[in-house]
């Protein structure tokens, strides 16, 4: 095993899952590099994995009714990518590297046979993003239209 892989200090949501779950979750993942533009998803799209950041940032981009652009996250080094839209079933948002970019790659599907086995993992993940909740915002209200002062 990989002795990257073994070390998930940074990495919260999987340090906390027993450790069979953990190496049934090492097992499932995979290399990713993603060149500088490239997008990881785009809006209104569930993402097909969560990515574990090694090196490089991608840029969470949201677009408002007037196509107004706002980055409202870069995730860099250490930070994963991705489980926030695939939590939610919501993405308002586009990810694109804005950078090369490494890192370690899993599966939806796997990543969430793997998580319903370990709910108690999950709900001791207590970060939220801006991304979620302009979507709980805008799932609840109709129509809204965020502009930079809003954000």
């Amino acid at each position: 095993m990989n002795k990257e892989r073994s070390n998930f200090k940074d990495w919260a949501l999987i340090s906390k899952m027993p450790p069979e779950s953990r190496k049934n979750f090492i097992n499932k993942i995979r290399n990713i590099s993603l060149k500088m533009g490239t997008l990881f998803c785009n809006y209104n799209e569930i993402p097909n994995g969560i990515l574990f950041i090694k090196q490089g940032k991608i840029r969470e981009v949201y677009r408002n009714k007037q196509n107004d652009i706002f980055t409202l996250n870069n995730y860099e080094k250490y930070e994963i990518v991705g489980l926030s839209q695939i939590l939610t079933g919501v993405n308002e948002c586009s990810l694109i590297a804005s950078e090369d970019v490494k890192g370690e790659f899993i599966k939806t599907i796997d990543f969430l046979s793997i998580l319903l086995k370990n709910d108690e993992a999950m709900l001791k993940n207590n970060q939220i993003y801006l991304s979620e909740m302009i979507s709980a915002i805008s799932s609840k209200i109709k129509n809204i239209d965020l502009c930079t002062e809003d954000l």
